[in-house]
């Protein structure tokens, strides 16, 4: 795909509207922040609009999740950022960059703004159902529903999210498979299920998957 991309903006003399995808490559390949100091190029040049928006936001995403892997406070900061560039550029252009949808819910999803991880985790869905994606949807359902459940007023619509978290988590399960290089995947993807289980007051399930 990159040598795809490269080779597109050379033929359109290095317009944004070509680059901007050489870079989104050259993210998903590993070479974050090299990719991200030619954005920060672009930004600074005025150059790009919309689509530079979306490359800030996912490198602040990408960055917030290298961070949070390493035990950093400053994941926060950077997951902050994400979601605030996410969502403006998905509100005009979700079309156009369906992959956004995934990491502005997880961004929101970090920074508690539940109904931003809830809307966008449904658009996230209508682009792929990988285990990742319907893990990540099980936790903000989940998380979602524990929220409602805590009024009496909202505990119907509760129940009803963290139900759908379930099926999710179970989804999920089931699309990771047993691959071993995805076992700590699916052992988050059952302690959400777990956590969802016992919110519904099925116990025994809950153990199962605990």
């Amino acid at each position: 795909a990159l040598a795809t991309f490269r080779e597109a903006n050379d033929k359109n003399g290095g317009e944004v509207d070509t680059e901007i995808w050489v870079l989104r490559a050259r993210m998903a390949k590993g070479e974050l922040d090299a990719a991200f100091e030619r954005v920060i190029e672009l930004e600074s040049e005025g150059r790009g609009g919309v689509g530079v928006q979306y490359l800030i936001g996912v490198a602040r995403y990408e960055f917030g999740r290298r961070l949070e892997l390493q035990g950093s406070p400053q994941a926060g900061g950077a997951y902050q950022e994400a979601a605030a560039y996410l969502k403006d550029v998905m509100a005009s252009e979700g079309e156009q960059f369906p992959d956004g949808w995934f990491r502005l819910a997880a961004s929101a999803r970090w920074m508690g703004d539940m109904e931003t991880a809830s809307s966008s985790i449904d658009r996230a869905l209508e682009v792929s159902r990988d285990g990742e994606t319907l893990g990540l949807a099980a936790k903000i359902r989940i998380a979602r529903g524990a929220g409602l459940m805590g009024a009496e007023e909202t505990r119907p619509a509760g129940v009803r999210a963290i139900e759908q978290g379930v099926r999710d988590a179970r989804e999920a399960a089931k699309a990771m498979g047993s691959k071993k290089e995805l076992a700590r995947q699916q052992a988050d993807v059952h302690l959400q299920l777990g956590v969802g289980l016992l919110f519904l007051e099925r116990k025994d399930e809950a153990a199962a998957a605990y």
